[in-house]
């Protein structure tokens, strides 16, 4: 058994991704900011933790000791990105270089 985390594992992607995971037999841990994700999304079988990825100090702790990582936390709202463009930069760029620096 593998201990693997999935960023944006209350996605419909990441959320289908976490579910095969564990029916593999893997231990998964899922962090989400549920900004996108819907808590009933989640796994039960998972370890969920609610952080979001900007925040390094928060999120970087959970990825002490795991083998793999799935990184599908993202903002992919176009118009958010048209009229944010700083927010989603910090999502999708600052928050990926922060998932990076984690493992």
């Amino acid at each position: 058994m593998s201990k693997l985390i999935v960023t944006g594992g209350a996605g419909f992607i990441g959320s289908h991704l976490a579910d095969k995971l564990i029916a593999l037999g893997n231990d998964v841990v899922i962090i989400d900011n549920l900004l996108l994700g819907k808590k009933e999304f989640i796994n039960p079988g998972a370890k969920f933790i609610k952080v979001d990825i900007r925040d390094y100090k928060k999120m970087a702790k959970p990825f002490e000791g795991v083998e793999a990582v799935f990184h599908l936390a993202a903002d992919p709202r176009l118009q958010v990105s048209i009229e944010d463009p700083l927010s989603t930069h910090e999502t999708n760029v600052t928050g990926t270089l922060n998932v990076l620096a984690a493992v």
